[in-house]
């Protein structure tokens, strides 16, 4: 990741904080998605038996 955040701080002329930024808002807008329901035919819920580790 670090190398790709490198690129495209280069390419796109960004620097960190405004990477951050933008994730920050990407991810807002993600879980307001998500909380929607924009999702619902992509996410389920995937049960783990913790004590074995399996799924």
């Amino acid at each position: 990741m670090g190398i790709t955040a490198k690129k495209v701080a280069e390419i796109y002329r960004v620097n960190r904080k405004e990477m951050e930024l933008h994730a920050c808002y990407s991810h807002k807008r993600a879980v307001e998605a998500r909380d929607a329901g924009k999702f619902a035919d992509e996410i389920i819920t995937v049960n783990r038996n913790l004590k074995s580790g399996h799924f």
